[in-house]
């Protein structure tokens, strides 16, 4: 072959990107390539003559100090701004620079957008989902340095493929700490009264419509449960979409027929504001005569009348702790789960536990 050999004319005799055979090549440490890989690579190195050029290669020694967080969900509101800018704020500690990229809910441009990143080197990945669920990552990026955030992995459909580590709230623990809030609240309550309402739909098992399910609800309900449980305090349950209309909705529909609780345990902010307006609707007062706790600490439980008493979620730890996970090199099947935030308090009654 006439000329110089170049790296992209090596990958491409070996069906691999440019990155790949770079990282391969120069002996990139914690890189997770198969062996059949790596020998294609080098055999087409060998075959073609290949001869690295010593100035990249001395540069590419260490690192190339760049990151990426990439999602095929992750949307623009609050939350996600804070998954960004804590894995931004962490890249920035560590002297790196984070790419975000991010595709509209489809998985062939996610993909098309990490072999893009692949190519121009970056080191590592942190994958982003919307929501804590089960998560599978793209088969792109399985020979990468990845952390998964804001979820759980599973493996993949031939089972070959070991789960990568993994940042996520820790929303059992927050189903715990809203039993705590709501216990104390039931001291004020008459004892036919001292019961708990959980408002909204668990799913507890993966299906054909929804094979990655959420989780984040099933753990909130066993952290829940399991505190009033060890308290002798007795829990209902109401499934609905976790939204304000259908919260009120269904909320409205128990109260018809039942007793109002004297507490309620909202599975998010938005299924709150839907509680609000039912009890409201039956005459009754919040805190005075149900008191409610819910999840995110978002903007909402401001907004609401009286203000809400809600559980933070640790966003911004969690996005600046998956790029700390990354440059660790932490193990596959590492998860590691981040305690929510001091809880937003509003409107609580009586005044919760310190």
């Amino acid at each position: 072959m006439a000329g110089r050999v170049t790296l992209q004319q090596v990958a491409d005799a070996a069906g691999v990107s440019r990155g790949t055979a770079s990282v391969i090549l120069n002996d990139r440490p914690g890189a997770r390539f198969s062996p059949e890989t790596a020998a294609r690579v080098r055999a087409a190195a060998d075959a073609l003559g290949y001869r690295p050029n010593r100035l990249a290669t001395a540069l590419l020694q260490g690192d190339t100090q760049t990151l990426a967080l990439v999602s095929a969900d992750l949307s623009t509101d609050r939350f996600a701004a804070d998954l960004v800018r804590g894995a931004s704020e962490g890249a920035g500690r560590a002297g790196q620079l984070l790419f975000v990229a991010q595709a509209d809910g489809l998985a062939g441009p996610v993909e098309r957008l990490i072999h893009r990143l692949v190519d121009h080197g970056v080191d590592g990945f942190v994958y982003a989902v919307n929501s804590n669920r089960e998560v599978r990552v793209p088969e792109v990026l399985r020979d990468q340095q990845v952390v998964v955030l804001n979820g759980v992995p599973v493996a993949g459909p031939d089972g070959t493929w070991p789960t990568p580590p993994a940042i996520a709230p820790d929303d059992e623990r927050a189903g715990a700490l809203a039993g705590e809030l709501l216990r104390a609240s039931l001291g004020a309550r008459e004892p036919a009264r001292r019961r708990v309402l959980l408002l909204g739909r668990v799913v507890r098992e993966s299906s054909a419509d929804d094979p990655l399910p959420g989780i984040a609800g099933a753990l909130r309900e066993r952290g829940l449960r399991a505190d009033l449980r060890a308290h002798g305090v007795p829990l209902a349950h109401v499934a609905c979409p976790w939204w304000p209309a259908e919260a009120r909705g269904a909320l409205d529909e128990y109260l018809a027929h039942y007793p109002a609780p004297g507490a309620i345990c909202a599975l998010n902010d938005r299924t709150a504001l839907g509680a609000y307006d039912a009890l409201r609707r039956h005459g009754l007062r919040v805190p005075d005569d149900v008191s409610i706790v819910s999840f995110d600490g978002s903007e909402l439980a401001d907004w609401a009348d009286p203000p809400l008493s809600s559980l933070r979620l640790p966003y911004l730890q969690m996005g600046a702790r998956a790029v700390e996970l990354l440059l660790a090199g932490a193990p596959d099947g590492h998860v590691e789960r981040v305690a929510l935030g001091s809880p937003h308090l509003g409107s609580i009654s009586p005044s919760p536990p310190a």
